[in-house]
């Protein structure tokens, strides 16, 4: 395996930083778990441990496996019993993980005694129903089917397309980009009050204007990297820190010619984008979200492993993406 280091240093870092981390999904459902998040305690500990370390946190995280759940499970139900939309269905599941994840938060702060409030909001995105990525089924929910009979049977009863993911196939849905958070100015007041904040689960709740005012539901799953990128932006954070189950980003990820990222420039890595080094895997939108941030801020982006957050965000570990000049 060969190593990249590109583009300039890293900047010092201090303990004073604000941080948006993102959380997946998976890391949030153990492999062949429930809709339920079963095992938020070691990301709980994470995030307490970087608090103790004095950095001011925002917490989002996916709800990609446990949406898809929920609209099994919906669908199944009894005729009578009226079928939710998916943008009810993400409020529900952001509902119930930013309770879980909280939750656990506190108790990994309450353990180490440190007495600092932690907040779940339930967190709605704009988004633009002309957007061409609300138009395509690219988004994956749900959980890995291995059996072919299974996955169309599944398309079937949700009229929902499929695509490959993770050696098997899953439902997929629209996935348009945010075009605001609504509730950005709440956040940036919670973290500034000392506030560990759980926001924007599952990329948030997919809501459109309406010409008449206030705001329409809109059939979709956002890409929580995407959201967090945007939040990050919007509340002026220090660094987004995408943590995955994966050490960072590899171009040409378990091909011969594997190379992993250890730093680059965001033009660097958007080469990379545009060849198509990342395939259509998960990587491809952490990578897009990190280098989407790093534009608009200037600010490093990170990515890389949960149970080395800490390495991470000091640059000793993961891929760390850095501004070469270029600006939004």
């Amino acid at each position: 395996m060969t190593t990249i280091m590109i583009g300039a240093d890293s900047m010092n870092r201090t303990q004073t930083m604000n941080l948006v981390i993102a959380l997946g999904g998976n890391a949030l459902t153990p492999p062949g778990g429930t809709s339920r998040a079963s095992s938020p305690d070691g990301a709980a500990n994470v995030i307490a441990d970087l608090v103790e370390l004095g950095y001011n946190i925002v917490v989002t995280h996916g709800n990609g496996p446990q949406v898809g759940y929920a609209l099994l499970k919906d669908v199944a139900a009894p005729h009578k019993v009226p079928r939710l939309s998916l943008t009810y269905l993400g409020a529900q599941t952001e509902g119930e993980l930013g309770s879980l994840v909280a939750l656990a938060i506190r108790r990994a702060l309450e353990h180490k005694n440190l007495a600092i409030p932690v907040t779940a909001i339930v967190t709605h995105a704009i988004v633009n129903p002309s957007d061409p990525d609300a138009l395509t089924s690219t988004k994956p929910i749900g959980p890995v089917f291995l059996d072919e009979e299974a996955a169309e049977k599944a398309a079937h009863i949700t009229g929902l397309v499929t695509i490959e993911d993770r050696n098997g196939k899953r439902l997929a849905v629209p996935s348009p980009k945010p075009c605001d958070v609504l509730e950005k100015d709440a956040i940036r007041t919670l973290l500034g009050k000392g506030h560990v904040v759980v926001a924007a689960g599952g990329g948030g709740i997919p809501v459109t204007k309406v010409p008449s005012g206030g705001y329409g539901e809109f059939d979709a799953v956002i890409d929580k990297d995407r959201t967090s990128a945007y939040l990050a932006g919007a509340i002026q954070a220090d660094h987004l820190i995408i943590l995955t189950d994966i050490e960072g980003v590899y171009v040409d990820f378990k091909k011969p010619t594997q190379q992993f990222v250890n730093r680059a420039t965001v033009g660097e890595m958007e080469a990379y984008l545009n060849s198509g080094a990342f395939g259509t895997g998960s990587m491809g939108p952490k990578v897009e979200a990190a280098c989407m941030f790093v534009r608009v801020t200037g600010n490093s982006a990170f990515i890389g492993h949960l149970e080395q957050a800490a390495e991470v965000i000091a640059g000793n570990a993961g891929t760390e993406v850095i501004s070469g000049g270029e600006r939004l």
